[in-house]
């Protein structure tokens, strides 16, 4: 995916439909609150994906999933979201 789509598909699920989009890719401030607002079932698909990416070998306990959190970038999250959303 290129970066404005990724851009996009973020904003699809944030519900945003506006020319001035908030920056995903380069802001935590603006993808975290995107990730909390999905189910609990994806906020763990998003979870693994980010352990997978990292390549952390961690239970999903509430301490690991805070660490994948910590350690991803803006990007790395994006990532995770749309992969557990099914929309990468």
């Amino acid at each position: 995916m290129t970066l404005k789509q990724i851009i996009l598909e973020c904003a699809k699920l944030d519900g945003k439909t506006t020319v001035i989009l908030p920056p995903y890719t380069t802001s935590r401030d603006s993808i975290l609150p995107l990730i909390e607002k999905q189910e609990v079932k994806i906020q763990l698909l998003i979870i693994r994906e980010l352990r997978n990416t990292l390549i952390m070998d961690v239970g999903c306990g509430t301490k690991e999933a805070s660490l994948a959190v910590l350690l991803a970038t803006p990007i790395q999250l994006c990532e995770a979201l749309l992969r557990a959303t099914k929309k990468w």
